[in-house]
């Protein structure tokens, strides 16, 4: 008997011993990671795509995100999609040069959040009308295309990619041969797709498809991470590890005692990060294989306010793609405030420079206004349906209005002009 099925062994005794609420959980994303899982802690329901079921994502979160994701999933030893962006500016221009495509030229969902992704990532962070594949027009209200991407397919054959516009809740977009040929133009509608934070679109079957990632919390997958090369450097490294879903919030609690470790002491420290949980909760060694950190645990609150106790006990690696785990549901917090869009609430001017006018507020409703870092930089309890706010001190940037009436938070974002 081993050293590992050993420790595994006394482990799990003392789980069962003790008699609490616990489960055992197994999650697969399949034999050499060719599966995507995504997982429901209360059911302990597992879905699975394939990698290659999708290959972009459109953020969903409210009127102004504009994200654009590129699936980062790719079996063991298996090409994944990469993306670049091209010198081209004119769509009819034939891209005849894709050596200049290198891997210090590659594009990476920067996982900060579920609203900004690889297409995302070329934004200047001094404009706060920049998305990165688009600016915003105040004007008609939409993005507009400004940039013309190039998508190396896990084939190796390559295609050109632009996304045109967002507007009216939809992306419209158009993917080509390089030469141009083979163009299809396609629509992704956020209205047709009301309470899905993502929407995905395969380009290969040229249609939008179901990804059930709105009722996971977790998220089982391969995805790029920046690793230490041990030369002082980083690289991109394709890793297996755990996102959260949108909605979903967790807290690392490591050096810990599994069994005692009390949720309490992180109340304050949830995080919506997508990566808080990530991959670094197991390492491989090669005389020895997986190895677990068998003093971490996570703590995960759902988008339903249910907490749990989560803790990996194996990693079966490449050969099934199994992790084990133990769930403890701890208990339920209560959420009185709904996140919803409310409609009713209007802002202008947007973008502004000294003031911006709110309508559709509730006498007593409080407004708060937050920057990009999620700092506070005004709050106010409101008097009447229609108030003002001077800006005039905000620096340039993007900020969030938040809105709370009548047991509801709504979200709006508005941009600081010079």
């Amino acid at each position: 008997m081993t050293t590992r099925f050993i420790a595994l062994y006394t482990l799990l005794l003392g789980f069962f011993s003790a008699g609490f609420a616990q489960e055992i959980e197994q999650v697969s994303t399949g034999a050499s990671y060719s599966l995507q899982a995504y997982y429901t802690l209360e059911t302990g329901d597992v879905q699975q795509v394939t990698n290659e079921d999708w290959d972009l994502a459109f953020s969903n979160d409210g009127v102004t995100d504009a994200g654009v994701f590129l699936n980062e999933s790719a079996a063991f030893m298996q090409n994944t999609l990469a993306l670049y962006v091209s010198d081209k500016s004119d769509w009819s221009e034939p891209i005849t040069d894709v050596s200049v495509f290198t891997e210090e030229a590659r594009l990476y969902n920067p996982k900060e959040n579920w609203i900004e992704g690889a297409f995302n990532s070329v934004a200047s962070e001094s404009d706060p009308l920049d998305y990165g594949w688009g600016s915003y027009n105040p004007q008609n209200f939409a993005v507009e295309g400004n940039k013309i991407y190039v998508v190396e397919q896990r084939s190796g054959s390559f295609l050109k990619l632009q996304i045109q516009r967002l507007v009216d809740g939809e992306y419209q977009f158009r993917y080509a041969r390089l030469d141009g040929s083979n163009e299809v133009s396609a629509v992704v509608s956020k209205n047709d797709h009301a309470g899905k934070k993502l929407i995905f679109y395969s380009l290969r079957d040229q249609e939008v498809v179901d990804v059930p990632i709105s009722s996971a919390d977790l998220i089982f997958k391969r995805y790029y991470a920046p690793l230490d090369d041990g030369t002082g450097s980083t690289l991109q490294y394709n890793v297996t590890g755990v996102l959260l879903a949108p909605g979903t919030e967790a807290v690392v609690a490591d050096g810990v005692d599994p069994e005692t470790v009390m949720e309490s002491d992180y109340a304050d420290q949830y995080s919506a990060v997508p990566t808080v949980i990530g991959h670094d909760w197991k390492e491989f060694d090669f005389s020895a294989g997986w190895q677990l950190d068998f003093d971490r645990v996570h703590f995960v609150k759902t988008r339903e306010g249910d907490i749990y106790k989560v803790y990996f006990f194996d990693f079966e690696g490449s050969s099934t793609g199994i992790t084990t785990l133990e769930k403890t549901y701890l208990t339920t917090v209560n959420n009185a405030e709904v996140l919803e869009e409310n409609t009713a609430i209007k802002l202008f001017p947007n973008p502004a420079q000294h003031q911006i006018q709110i309508e559709g507020l509730e006498p007593g409703a409080e407004v708060q206004i937050f920057d990009n870092a999620g700092q506070l930089r005004v709050k106010r309890t409101t008097k009447s349906i229609q108030e003002q706010f001077e800006i005039e001190a905000l620096e340039q940037g993007l900020y969030h209005l938040v809105v709370r009436q009548k047991g509801t938070v709504s979200i709006h974002n508005f941009a600081k002009q010079r």
